[in-house]
């Protein structure tokens, strides 16, 4: 920002200086022994505002239950699931293992997103993390914080059928063998699904016009 720019945002927080009295005395306190944890957190709050706009994704639902697993499950075992079809690239690539750690897993809440800008996966995903970021740390925060595992992917699959992009794909960024990989889930005529997997830093990029999907978890 300008310093033009700060100061007339000095002077608007000042116009409306009331709405710093529904803070308690001690946030305030806090505020003031702290300033600059103070204005982090304030811009932390802007940057990750709903409704902010995205040139890549926009919000098609949130709060969308995965219930509790018992991890067990993989892709490419589960033909009742996608009987359709599934790629033999989950074998060829490896991205038919669990990652350790998978063997129980808790409820998740997960977010749907449309994708409403051409882009690759790598630039699609770091469009979810905070824009103050670096692209080599909004890769690493993606890894970190975008990943389902196989078996939450199929209960998505099984509970909410209904946020599947019906005429295209519905993408789900994964592990397995310490590689990171994305299944792509198409609703074919009957509504059987097929399932493809994709490489994350594959060089594929996915037009708009088609409408994809995104499903993440939710962040803490």
């Amino acid at each position: 920002m300008t310093e033009q720019q700060i100061q007339k945002l000095l002077d608007r927080f000042v116009e409306h200086q009331e709405f710093f009295n529904k803070l308690s005395t001690e946030d305030k306190q806090w505020a003031i022994r702290n300033p600059k944890p103070a204005i982090a957190l304030m811009c932390k709050a802007i940057d990750q505002r709903e409704g902010k706009g995205s040139q890549i994704l926009r919000l098609v639902a949130k709060d969308l239950a995965i219930p509790a697993t018992d991890g067990s499950l993989i892709i490419a075992d589960a033909k009742d699931v996608f009987a359709g079809w599934i790629d033999p690239d989950f074998g060829r690539w490896c991205a038919d293992e669990h990652e350790p750690g998978e063997a129980a897993e808790a409820l998740v809440l997960v977010d749907v997103h449309k994708i409403v800008g051409d882009a690759g996966f790598t630039k699609i995903f770091a469009s979810l993390a905070p824009s103050s970021l670096s692209e080599d740390e909004a890769i690493k925060f993606v890894k970190t914080h975008f990943c389902l595992t196989q078996a939450q992917i199929i209960e998505f699959v099984k509970e909410h059928p209904q946020y599947l992009q019906q005429s295209g794909a519905t993408f789900f960024l994964f592990k397995s063998r310490n590689q990171f990989f994305v299944a792509g889930v198409f609703v074919r005529a009957g509504g059987r699904l097929e399932v493809s997997v994709y490489r994350f830093g594959g060089p594929v990029v996915w037009s708009a016009w088609y409408a994809l999907r995104l499903v993440v978890p939710q962040l803490a």
